[in-house]
Parts: structure tokens; sequence; C-alpha cells
């Protein structure tokens, strides 16, 4: 559940960015964050038991289920931590302007293109993974779930305040 995880931590970071934005609009800041850890296993905990309820999961398949996500979600979290460091890299090049490395920044180009190609993978790969436990409908019904949480995600990230740092992973 890495996956869900960095997910959980982009989001708590986004909220702790809007603290102190709010602050200097003499807005009164939201109340206080739970402390990141606390914030993931919550929403990894909800994703779990909307995953169990929504797809009907049997005691048997929830076990199996819980393991291949979590796989895939480990394998997610270490590729968006590569391609975060692979466009800190590119930036720098970028901003060093005719100054910079022009064969770093095609490794750097290739590298990017690459890790983003594995992680897109990872999806179908999980969906494979997922046949012997799952039935074609739960299937479905669970790219579906995960889309919805994952474009939710995206639409919180995309409210944070402009100019801040980019999330953790």
């Amino acid at each position: 559940m890495r996956f869900v995880r960095g997910i959980a931590l982009a989001l708590g970071s986004s909220v702790l960015l809007a603290v102190p934005a709010a602050a200097q609009r003499g807005q009164k800041p939201p109340p206080p964050v739970r402390p990141r850890a606390a914030l993931m296993r919550e929403i990894n905990l909800r994703l779990m038991n909307q995953a169990q309820n929504r797809l009907a999961l049997t005691p048997a398949q929830m076990p199996r289920f819980q393991r291949v996500v979590a796989g895939y979600a480990q394998k997610r979290s270490a590729l968006e931590l590569e391609d975060q460091r692979t466009q800190s890299a590119l930036r720098e090049q970028l901003r060093l302007g005719e100054a910079g490395n022009q064969d770093s920044v095609s490794r750097l180009l290739t590298s990017l293109n690459a890790t983003r190609a594995s992680h897109a993978a990872t999806f179908s790969d999980e969906m494979r993974d997922l046949e012997p436990v799952l039935s074609p409908m739960q299937r479905a019904q669970w790219q579906v779930m995960r889309d919805r949480f994952l474009q939710q995600v995206r639409a919180a990230m995309q409210q944070r305040p402009a100019g801040g740092p980019d999330p953790e992973p």
C-alpha cells in the first residue's frame, strides 16, 4: 500500500501547505492536521474497507487481494520517487540553460520516459496478477474504483497553493 501511502503523504503535504497560505491571507487556518503516518494508515484502511465492501470480497480473497495491491503500490511508489528525482535533475539541467550538459539531459529524458512506461505497466501487471484472485467483474470494479480515487487525489493536488514545493512521494 505504499502507493496509497504516497498518495496520502501527497494529500497531507498539500493540506500542510494550505495552512500558511490561509494565515497569510488573514483567513482562519483549517484545523490542525493529523500526523502523516496516521493519515496514510487511515486512507489505506478506508480504501481497503471500500474495496472489501464494493467488491464483496470473501474472507479468502481479502488477504490475497491486499498482498497483490500492496506489492504493486510499493513498486509504483519506488517508480514515483525515481520519477521525482529524475525530474529534479532535469529541472536543474534546464535551469543551467545552454551551460547544461546535453548528454545528461538526454539520459535523464530516456530515464524519465522509461520510468513512466514502467509505472503505467504496473497497472496492467496488477490486473493480470489479480486474475486468479478476483472475478472479471470485481477486477473491473477495482479498476474503476482505483481510477476514481486517483482522480480525486490529482484534483486535491491541483488545489494546493500555487508555487508551493512539490509534494513528497
